[in-house]
């Protein structure tokens, strides 16, 4: 799964699910959180339903943050001031990159979301 399928699934998908797979991560590894989580804001980048042309029509608020697991860096952003959940998907970004033994676990239950949200929004 491609990184902002990733992003739009980890966003949109139910968070109970994703909130219990990073509490296993946790309870099995040791996560240093690298960045806690803060706001920023970043500009939005939009195009022109017409002609396509680029445009940026203004700012938003993302929560992101940061952790270290076995070496390896995981980083969660997500649109709002939404610390934990910021938090848990950089937990799952770690696991995945650093091949956890949740990692697996942690791609099913993406493609399963993913699943679940087809057809709910434009793709990515």
């Amino acid at each position: 799964m491609n990184l902002p399928t990733r992003c739009r699934v980890f966003a949109e998908g139910d968070f109970k699910v994703f909130e219990a797979l990073a509490a296993f991560v946790l309870g099995q590894a040791d996560v240093k959180v690298i960045r806690s989580p803060q706001t920023s804001l970043i500009v939005m980048r939009a195009a022109d339903s017409v002609e396509q042309v680029s445009f940026h029509p203004g700012k938003i608020l993302i929560t992101e943050a940061t952790v270290e697991l076995d070496g390896v860096f995981g980083y969660g952003f997500i649109p709002g001031n939404q610390p934990l959940k910021a938090l848990c998907f950089a937990v799952l970004e770690a696991a995945m990159e650093a091949n956890h033994n949740m990692a697996p676990i942690i791609r099913a239950a993406l493609q399963n979301q993913a699943k679940a949200l087809e057809g709910t929004a434009a793709p990515l």
